[in-house]
């Protein structure tokens, strides 16, 4: 017979594990596809603080108009992608440059002497070296970070079904002195794919992610209009597989690993 503990472990888990699934599954959704915002910015959404922009005008701040909308994409489904197997750990790592997806910029280019240009930057200014993001990259490293988060899930549902099956079969100590508790919690600890999420120092930084998909979603208010499709029922469903126009996301990749080429910059 199952302890209470066990039973009560059990329903918490799968809650969580449902309640998870289902709002990553809704924002991946409306990252594809937010024709119409479903919510409207509040107040707080809509005003920002002065930036770093304001107060040093030679940084961008955008980097969209160096990658207009030029490219014609047809969605598809691409199952690697909607795997959670450890085995396409490696696609998700490389979707972001080996410097995590951020632009350098080398002071201000205020205090450089004049004649040289706006673009040649004084001594003082390339010790002053900052790494900003990119809002795409960022996007893809929070969609990562959740993915982790579902794979560590699956694990903890699984290691709990064979835990009940062993209560059942009367096993249940002779697992304990096989692996081990230390053992268990180590590979507890390191079961998720990271993805960087551990560079935050915080294990529960995932949560910021669903706000910045949601602000970044609303803020990109893609207007595509999705047509439905009959499936073989002939039920209607829309499932955001159709054609679109895109910005070419390789021009954004080169100016961030360009920008930490220059003078052997690293880190």
């Amino acid at each position: 017979m199952l302890s209470p503990r066990s039973t009560e472990q059990s329903s918490a888990l799968f809650i969580s594990f449902l309640f998870l699934t289902i709002i990553l599954t809704t924002l991946i959704y409306f990252l594809q596809t937010s024709s119409v915002p479903f919510f409207s910015p509040s107040k707080s959404d809509t005003s920002s603080p002065p930036s770093s922009h304001q107060s040093n005008p030679s940084v961008p701040h955008s980097l969209n108009s160096h990658s207009p909308f030029s490219k014609t994409v047809v969605f598809s489904e691409h199952s690697n992608y909607e795997n959670l197997s450890h085995v396409y750990d490696e696609l998700w790592d490389e979707l972001l440059p080996e410097n995590g997806g951020f632009l350098r910029i080398i002071g201000n280019n205020e205090s450089g002497r004049e004649g040289e240009g706006k673009d040649v930057a004084s001594e003082e200014d390339k010790k002053n070296k900052h790494k900003y993001g990119i809002t795409m990259f960022h996007s893809l490293h929070c969609l990562g970070i959740m993915r982790g988060g579902v794979q560590e899930l699956f694990r903890e549902m699984e290691e709990l079904k064979m835990e009940m099956g062993e209560l059942k079969m009367g096993d249940m100590g002779k697992r304990e002195k096989r692996d081990g508790e230390g053992g268990r919690r180590e590979k507890r600890a390191g079961a998720g794919h990271n993805f960087g999420h551990l560079e935050h120092g915080d294990p529960l930084h995932w949560l910021h992610c669903f706000d910045y998909l949601r602000q970044t979603i609303l803020c990109t208010a893609d207007g595509t209009l999705e047509p439905p499709k009959a499936d073989s029922r002939g039920k209607e469903n829309v499932d955001g597989m159709t054609e679109r126009q895109c910005r070419d996301p390789e021009e954004l990749w080169r100016l961030s690993v360009e920008s930490f080429e220059e003078d052997g910059y690293e880190g």
